[in-house]
């Protein structure tokens, strides 16, 4: 019975222009196989992974992919690698996945550390879910077989095959060597370090060196890649005589220069643990161009290589050995010529055909016997039902001890109880003793501080009176000096009083006295003048006149002085009596000695300001 058979693939297969993985010619070899085998294959890869123009092949959306594979009404899906299972959804069918390579370590290298955990259990989920697993190489076999265990498979009937790499076409078989011609190729994968194999076949004089990479598809990749030590290689090969270095060849340009340019193959690099696991698909393109391989002992290529003699293998990183064998192959081109002989030989055994096992599977497809789940997940199982006895009996166990506890703790708390009243009592009694012995202290104390208080309330209070009298003989002694003062003040100030009016009565007298005299002189001397002139009676009459008004002008100016003098004299004589009234003390608190001598301070003031406004009132008179 014809079935139509799905293969998907996140690699494109070999397409014109372009380079193509180890994965693109993987899924071209489960094409062919499926083909072999008498079924109808459909090819889907992953959209990303498909070049622009790409024809005879369905391009896929992951989302989508469920979806798609029921639209096109698929008998077996076969897989190539796991990591696509979870995108099949719901989907029951028949499940190969093809195991080319571990794709865990090759996520480790290129994301660190990132997500290893999920990508081991979405490994073993999808694994569990597979009903037939294929693998390249019997090293891989051994390795896998641990993953299906895990994976919930019976470990005696582990439905694991073996499914050889293969390339289509017959092997090539060369024509004898006459120099050495080195090639290298393949994808700049960060898991491989070919810097120092490189560097050594560099420095092969009577050798050339051409070294074919390209970048490594990047579609699903979420984190920036380690790049490894590419950059080192390109800048340690550059310019060198008789390298050169060819970036993002075709597929096809590569393997015309496989069958034509080149007669040694070089699969060099520094060993890990994906390196040392793969079962390198480059290796099958160099044996089906008849080029005979160099690689590291101890690879997955270096037992069949050196048992079939198609090529040599050297101890990882003995430099002096990779170099001593690449001289001894360039001084003697017979050696290449025969190992190039068996590598097409070898080459024979690795032709795309049919698998028996796979075949086997598309024509009476069946489920694997395995459990209900991973091993993982039943020892996960397994341990969380012996955390839940061991939860339970311990929680039982706490039960009993907890009441047990309880159960103490009562007895102790009445015992304690009884305990603690006794000394409560015990110490109420000492407590009252105490009490009152403190209280007897403390009366005694107040008792003796409230003497201390008396007798320096006493001391403070003769010491005050002490002040208070030595106060008041002080202000006595203070208003007698300030009344003495006062009077002989007043004495002087009224003594000053009457020489100053005294002396303006005089003043007064002597001015009208003197203009009493001009006028009598005046009188004669008109009387004179007229009797002797009296023709000239009007002159003589205008003289006398201006005579008149130069004395009455001069009096005047005296009584002006006059004026001003008595003037100066009152500011004086109000200046004096507001001094005295400010040297007057005003009344307060303190005893005063206005207050202290009323009869006598108060009259005087009022004597002196009543005689001063007196003679004030006279001058002005």
């Amino acid at each position: 019975m014809k079935r139509r058979v799905a293969i998907v693939s996140s690699c494109c297969p070999p397409l014109p222009g372009h380079p193509v993985t180890g994965g693109g010619l993987r899924t071209l070899q489960l094409v062919e196989a499926v083909r072999a085998a008498g079924h109808s294959p459909a090819l889907f890869v992953e959209a990303a992974a498909l070049p622009d123009g790409a024809e005879g092949i369905q391009s896929v959306e992951l989302d989508a992919l469920e979806a798609t594979l029921r639209a096109a009404r698929v008998s077996v899906v076969i897989v190539e690698q796991w990591a696509l299972v979870r995108h099949l959804g719901d989907l029951d069918k028949p499940l190969v996945v093809d195991l080319h390579g571990s794709l865990l370590l090759e996520n480790v290298y290129r994301r660190g550390e990132l997500d290893l955990v999920h990508d081991g259990r979405t490994k073993l989920e999808a694994l569990h879910r597979a009903d037939l697993l294929l693998t390249p190489a019997m090293a891989q076999v051994h390795h896998f077989s641990s993953w299906a265990t895990l994976a919930g498979f019976d470990p005696r009937e582990l439905p694991l095959v073996l499914f050889p790499l293969a390339l289509p076409g017959e092997p090539a078989v060369r024509e004898p060597a006459a120099s050495l011609k080195m090639v290298y190729g393949g994808a700049r994968w960060p898991w491989i370090d070919s810097l120092d194999a490189l560097r050594v076949a560099a420095d092969v004089d009577s050798g050339t060196l051409d070294v074919f990479t390209y970048e490594p598809p990047r579609h699903g990749l979420e984190v920036p890649e380690d790049l490894g030590t590419w950059a080192e290689v390109d800048a340690s090969l550059a310019g060198r005589d008789g390298v050169t270095l060819h970036l993002g060849e075709g597929s096809e340009t590569y393997a015309a220069f496989l069958r034509q340019g080149a007669n040694v193959a070089l699969d060099l690099w520094t060993p890990n643990a994906e390196r040392m696991l793969a079962a390198t698909t480059r290796t099958v393109e160099f044996l089906h161009a008849g080029l005979p391989v160099v690689t590291v002992e101890g690879s997955a290529w270096a037992g069949p290589l050196t048992a079939s003699g198609a090529g040599w293998a050297v101890p990882a990183g003995d430099d002096d050995a990779l170099a001593e064998l690449l001289c001894r192959l360039a001084a003697e081109p017979s050696r290449i010529t025969a190992a190039s002989l068996a590598a097409t030989e070898l080459a024979k055994q690795h032709r795309i055909g049919g698998n028996d096992a796979l075949a086997d599977f598309l024509d009476r497809p069946h489920r694997a016997p395995k459990g209900a789940s991973t091993l993982v997940e039943s020892i996960i199982a397994v341990r969380e039902a012996h955390l839940a006895e061991t939860l339970a009996s311990r929680e039982a166990a706490h039960e009993a001890e907890h009441a047990a506890l309880v159960s103490k703790h009562a007895d102790e708390v009445v015992g304690r109880g009884q305990e603690h009243r006794a000394e409560v009592a015990k110490l109420s009694s000492a407590h009252a003793a105490s009490v009152s012995e403190q209280a007897s202290e403390h009366r005694a104390q107040l008792a003796e501080l409230e003497a201390r208080w008396e007798a320096r309330r006493k001391e403070t209070e003769a010491h005050f009176d002490q002040q208070l009298a030595e106060q008041a003989q002080s202000g006595r002694q203070e208003r007698e000096r300030l009344v003495a003062e006062a009077d002989t003040r007043v004495q002087a100030i009224g003594a000053e009083l009457q020489a100053a009016r005294e002396g303006q009565r005089l003043g007064v007298e002597a001015a009208s006295e003197t203009h009493r005299l001009a006028l009598e002189a005046n009188e004669a001397a008109h009387k004179a003048h007229l009797d002797e002139v009296h023709a000239s009676y009007r002159r003589d009459q205008e003289l006398s006149g201006e005579r008149a008004r130069s004395s009455i002008e001069a009096a005047e100016q005296r009584r002006a002085r006059d004026k001003e003098a008595a003037m100066r004299t009152e500011v004086e004589l109000r200046a004096r009596v507001a001094e005295l009234e400010a040297r007057t003390p005003e009344p307060s608190a303190r005893p005063s000695l206005v207050g202290a001598l009323p009869g006598r301070a108060q009259p005087a003031l009022r004597f002196a300001r009543l005689w001063v406004q007196h003679a004030l009132d006279r001058d002005a008179d």
